[in-house]
């Protein structure tokens, strides 16, 4: 990571950590092995892990919903590599993405490549900013896209900054993502194959974005002061106009995901205890309800396309400190 020259905007540190900038992911509490049947987690059925050792985190599904693709480090000390696997957890796959770090795996709606944020290995000067505090985000990290077996890397974005996080619409012509070219953490929308770059919005930091399932509107995780550790859940549309925001728990809340019927976002927070788990809100703020209730690390949610299932990072039954899982349960809404 770049080195950071004072302490500021704790919230966004925790973000660059847990999203894009850092090796490894960081929790309040050591996690201790529990059973994964808790009664108050009514919303989900049948909980079980998908991965069983090293660290594991960020998974998606494919659009068929078959398929599911992760971040995962087998080795203490190494850097994250993308893997693939089927949705029951069977048939892992490494995705050879060359050297230098990965970030933020999501697979095209086509099913053929994957999009990804990935740095330069011979590194690249850091981006003149205002803000001491942006060198907190890897500035080499640039949105790619590949083949499922690694080759055919094709740059979608190249200016000096971060630009990561990336996510593609429903329908694949567009993809969001965050970047920092300019000195603000704003939202970028971009086509498919990275043309007509525009912004979006910019607050000091909005990243996690989600465009929903009717292209209309996009959900994301921002920071409206920069001394703050809080982060709130906001959703804007895509056509203009100010941001809604959804949440107001005085605590860090990121990574939202829409269900595909657009009727409720999951996402996470340490609002309880200062103890990252999963919530709920509906897209009009109402609605607000705790999903999980296990020690530990419980974030980026992420459901498959027909809405029956909810895929995440815990560390419920973690052995070793830092370990996480990925984990799946039958969505009960």
């Amino acid at each position: 990571m770049s080195p950071v020259r004072r302490a500021a905007w704790p919230a966004l540190m925790l973000s660059a950590l847990l999203v894009g900038g850092c090796d490894e992911v960081k929790v309040e509490k050591r996690a201790s092995p529990q059973s994964a049947a808790e009664p108050r987690e009514r919303h989900l059925e049948g909980v079980r892990p998908l991965t069983r050792d090293g660290v594991n985190r960020q998974a998606s599904f494919s659009r068929d919903g078959r398929s599911i693709v992760w971040l995962r480090r087998a080795v203490a000390g190494d850097d994250f590599a993308i893997y693939t696997m089927t949705a029951d957890g069977g048939n892992p796959t490494f995705i050879d993405t060359g050297p230098g770090r990965s970030h933020d795996p999501a697979f095209a709606p086509d099913g053929l490549s994957i999009l990804c944020a990935m740095s330069d290995p011979r590194g690249r000067d850091a981006p003149r900013a205002d803000a001491d505090d942006l060198w907190l985000f890897d500035p080499t990290l640039d949105l790619y896209s590949c083949a499922l077996d690694g080759s055919t890397r094709v740059a979608l974005t190249a200016a000096p900054g971060y630009d990561a996080e990336g996510s593609w619409s429903w329908g694949g012509t567009k993809i969001v993502f965050t970047s920092l070219r300019d000195g603000e953490g704003a939202l970028w929308l971009m086509d498919a194959d990275g043309a007509a770059q525009t912004k979006l919005l910019a607050l000091p930091y909005a990243g996690g974005a989600r465009i929903s399932p009717d292209g209309r509107s996009v959900v994301f995780h921002g920071a409206l002061i920069r001394e703050t550790r809080e982060m709130d859940i906001y959703v804007a549309d895509l056509a203009g106009g100010m941001p809604r925001q959804l949440t107001q728990l005085k605590a860090t809340s990121l990574t939202p995901a829409w269900h595909p019927s657009q009727q409720v976002i999951v996402f996470a927070s340490d609002a309880a205890d200062q103890d990252f788990e999963l919530w709920m809100v509906r897209p009009d703020g109402s609605g607000l309800e705790r999903l999980t209730w296990s020690r530990g690390f419980d974030g980026f949610p992420c459901f498959s396309p027909d809405g029956q299932l909810l895929i995440w990072t815990s560390q419920r039954g973690a052995t070793a400190e830092g370990q996480t899982h990925i984990w799946r349960a039958t969505w009960r809404g």
